[in-house]
């Protein structure tokens, strides 16, 4: 390597975390208050990244405040992500070693009947299960090695991840239980859907699926209100307050002030996956708190 060559063996994960704070906010400010560094040493953070890789990632505009990234920048916040996602993989696995408990994260759609086998299996063992409200912040919390596994929807970033598709969701219309939608044996007529007030919940990307997809075959959604998660939206049908399009596996069986609609035709049924980081290392005591959750699913006909 000539000397005028950069080197890159003086990269540091504070180099390439103030330069995916910089990029993800296009803001030097507010990566700065992301990170809880002073605005000037975020700055100087990403011109030491740009000198040790030998070219300009940002193009900084004074007076606005807002930067923008250059070609090679786009390409190396994809490299970044991954490299700090492996330092978060080390350090996961290094603290499930020391001694911290070993996180399963769950989506909370899935309901109890995949939670309560799995606390039951996680009672004689060092594993913590948690509930997380939707697919991306439950895979933000597997790539930075805040949750060790997961079972829930096809994650993003799924390129950094280890994915097993373990079975299908297929969604349905909740609502209360006095609607007369819950008379029809089987889906009711489109022209009766479309004149149920909606509530919109869950993950943001998937609503706009449902709604693609009911448009493209001939149902047009009434979206009245909005919920902030699907719990809060099922609260909210018990009330009387609308209906709402959630993956059956949210309703509980036993839940009498609900009535589940099928929307068989309408709505393509959701992937249950389980995944984890790439480079992670997961104790056999893990997959076995896990397969629990997966044999539940089987048991409710939902793994295809």
């Amino acid at each position: 390597m000539s000397a005028a060559a950069p080197s890159w063996i003086g990269v540091e994960q504070r180099h390439l975390a103030a330069y995916a704070a910089v990029a993800r906010n296009r803001s030097f400010r507010a990566a700065a208050q992301e990170l809880g560094y002073s605005q000037p040493a975020v700055s100087q953070l990403v011109r030491k990244l740009e000198e040790l890789v030998g070219t300009a990632l940002v193009v900084r505009r004074s007076g606005s405040g807002r930067v923008r990234l250059t070609p090679a920048g786009t390409l190396m916040l994809h490299h970044a992500d991954r490299l700090l996602d492996g330092f978060a993989a080390a350090r996961a696995d290094l603290a499930v070693l020391a001694g911290r408990p070993s996180r399963i994260g769950v989506l909370g759609g899935l309901g109890a009947r995949v939670l309560a086998p799995m606390l039951r299996r996680a009672r004689a063992d060092d594993v913590e299960v948690v509930e997380v409200d939707d697919d991306p912040a439950l895979a933000r919390a597997v790539a930075r090695g805040e949750i060790d596994v997961a079972v829930g929807g096809l994650p993003h970033g799924a390129d950094r991840l280890n994915v097993r598709r373990v079975g299908t969701d297929p969604y349905i219309l909740a609502v209360p239980a006095a609607s007369p939608l819950g008379r029809f044996d089987g889906r009711p007529p489109s022209e009766l859907i479309e004149r149920q007030p909606l509530i919109v919940c869950g993950d943001a990307d998937e609503a706009r699926r449902i709604d693609r997809e009911l448009r493209v075959r001939g149902t047009a959604p009434r979206w009245s209100s909005k919920a902030s998660s699907v719990p809060a939206a099922l609260g909210a049908v018990r009330a009387g307050a609308g209906g709402a399009i959630v993956a059956a596996a949210a309703v509980e069986p036993w839940d009498a002030a609900i009535v589940r609609v099928p929307l068989d035709g309408l709505v393509s049924p959701r992937c249950i996956c389980r995944y984890a980081h790439r480079d992670r290392r997961l104790p056999d005591e893990v997959c076995e708190v896990v397969a629990a959750g997966v044999q539940a699913l089987e048991r409710t006909s939902l793994v295809a």
